[in-house]
């Protein structure tokens, strides 16, 4: 989508229910506050939330329109695309590729439809942040981001 005037740099995006550039934490509404977590290696697991932690914290950026972890800036959130895993991470942005999501319906979505979830669907301590089916979610999964 094309933007007319000077690219924004704060403020919510309207096309991707964001704020732009301003840190956010990704909580699970399952229960238990747990937030995620950039590990090492880039893996994203559940962790207990940690206020400042910036290995939790995230931002919206307008120009690629990806999300990107504060603790390493120049990687956005991404899905594994090796092997068979479905787990996500953080992987570095480039010209070429990256994933795109939106804030829809509580979820985070991507252009495929795929949503950010729990493994499992159990709130519990280093459960690895897989991606899963929009229609399952809503149907057999309890998690929803805030």
């Amino acid at each position: 989508m094309c933007e007319d005037g000077p690219l924004r740099t704060e403020g919510l995006h309207e096309d991707y229910g964001f704020h732009i550039n301003r840190p956010f934490y990704f909580v699970t509404k399952m229960g238990s506050g747990r937030a995620i977590e950039v590990q090492e290696g880039g893996n994203l697991v559940l962790k207990w939330k940690k206020f400042g932690g910036i290995s939790q914290q995230f931002v919206f950026d307008n120009t690629s329109k990806t999300i990107k972890s504060k603790q390493y800036p120049d990687k956005s959130l991404d899905i594994q695309s090796a092997g068979r895993s479905s787990n996500l991470q953080i992987w570095t942005t480039n010209g070429r590729w990256f994933e795109v999501f939106r804030m829809k319906r509580e979820m985070i979505v991507n252009e495929r439809g795929k949503v950010l979830d729990v493994a499992g669907g159990e709130d519990k301590e280093g459960a690895n942040i897989i991606r899963s089916e929009e229609r399952r979610v809503g149907k057999e999964c309890r998690s929803r981001w805030s």
